[in-house]
């Protein structure tokens, strides 16, 4: 007999199979990151195809059998709707799932990396930050709940105190000093200074529901953005297509 599982999880992507089936790739608490064979997910018609679509988080029941899931029955719970409607946001949604598709891994406990995806999804949906400040903390906030949050409390190279003049390298994991600079003033450095220092304390230790409670002007924003996309890059050692997207409609409408 098929084995069953009930639980909730986000859609992250949906890629057709044939005329009939699509392979879901979904976000769940409980077993993390699962591929799910879905018959009926093209069908206007249909209940199945409203509760399927990226970034619907909905109730699955599935059977399994020979290792493979197929889902029998689904429920949506939520589906961030507002975000079809704006192709910046829908863009930036797509390359924050694409983030935590890479760090999601299979039947491990991926509940904070879900609920830090639902978390700032719900904000980028319901514009309760830019989309810009979105995109800097869940980033940041992602690498620090991998296990590589960006040194800012001391220099991320010789472990001495920071002062004025200091820079982040994306190659040391943080924020070197001033004289840690000098001894290589070839590398890649970015502006990085007590404001970006104190975002990034918040943004590492506060908790999901506080997590955008901070004001930071323009200019502090374009440095974080610019050191959160960086490490992200750094990371993950590949870009992605998500993003180059992202970047493309954000440059069409401020041509506009």
């Amino acid at each position: 007999m098929p084995e069953e599982y009930r639980f909730k999880a986000l859609v992250a992507r949906s890629v057709p199979i044939g005329d009939t089936v699509n392979l879901l790739t979904v976000l769940s608490a409980e077993y993390g990151k699962k591929t799910v064979r879905c018959y009926g997910a093209r069908k206007p018609s249909g209940r199945v195809m409203s509760a399927v679509q990226p970034f619907c988080y909905s109730e699955f029941l599935v059977t399994e059998k020979d290792g493979r899931w197929t889902l029998r029955e689904v429920g949506l719970l939520a589906n961030f709707y507002e975000l079809r409607n704006d192709m910046l946001a829908l863009s930036l949604g797509t390359y924050m799932l694409d983030l935590a598709c890479e760090c999601a891994r299979e039947n491990v406990n991926e509940s904070s990396l879900l609920s830090l995806t639902l978390n700032c999804l719900f904000v980028l949906s319901r514009k309760a930050a830019t989309p810009d400040t979105v995109k800097a903390v869940f980033e940041l906030r992602l690498l620090a709940e991998q296990g590589c949050a960006v040194v800012y409390k001391n220099c991320a190279r010789c472990g001495g105190a920071l002062g004025d003049g200091c820079a982040f390298s994306a190659k040391d994991g943080g924020i070197v000093c001033a004289d840690c600079r000098d001894v290589d003033p070839d590398g890649r450095y970015l502006p990085a200074g007590g404001s970006e220092r104190l975002a990034l304390t918040h943004i590492e230790l506060s908790p999901l529901k506080q997590l955008f409670s901070f004001r930071i002007t323009d200019a502090c924003l374009t440095r974080l953005s610019a050191i959160a996309e960086e490490s992200t890059l750094y990371y993950f050692e590949h870009d992605f297509e998500s993003l180059r997207y992202y970047k493309e409609i954000k440059e069409t409408l401020s041509d506009t």
